[in-house]
């Protein structure tokens, strides 16, 4: 039996060094709607589709993916933040933790937000989502790619020195 879990933060936003205000807001799980909510009505799934050969070959991962919410409530700049997978070998593992990213991008593209009382000008807005592909018994990953704090990701992801 296939278990696939996807937890959407709530959306809302909080400043951030880093990010200007009039570029993107950074959209902070736990405020629930004050400077973007989530149409649910609009959305064909919120949960994305397990890859059918990921699935096939039993392999198992999560994805963090950050997002833009454009003024018009769209999602775009879609990223993968944190990739996860059960297998091990260097190339198939970029393919499958792809596999997952664009299951998740495909569901967060028929996404639409509504500005929140807080955001009358919609200014954009930048969140993340993860989502856990998981089989039954495999014991899910989905707690390895979930950001707790997304501003203290960014910083810290700012602060990284670029590979060599």
């Amino acid at each position: 039996m296939l278990v696939l879990a996807c937890v959407m933060a709530p959306v809302a936003a909080q400043e951030t060094s880093g990010i200007a205000t009039d570029e993107a807001l950074v959209v902070e799980d736990g405020e629930g709607g004050r400077y973007w909510s989530r149409d649910a009505s609009v959305a064909s799934s919120s949960v994305p589709r397990y890859p059918r050969a990921a699935l096939v070959a039993g392999m198992t991962g999560c994805v963090n993916i950050g997002f833009i919410i454009e003024p018009d409530g769209t999602t775009s700049g879609h990223r993968v933040l944190i990739g996860k997978t059960s297998f091990t070998g260097t190339r198939r593992r970029s393919t499958v933790i792809g596999q997952f990213a664009q299951a998740t991008v495909d569901m967060l593209k028929t996404f639409r937000y509504q500005p929140g009382p807080e955001n009358p000008r919609r200014l954009r807005g930048f969140a993340s989502t993860f989502a856990d592909f998981s089989l039954e018994g495999s014991g899910g990953r989905g707690s390895e790619c979930r950001i707790e704090n997304l501003t203290a990701f960014m910083r810290a992801a700012a602060e990284e020195p670029l590979p060599h």
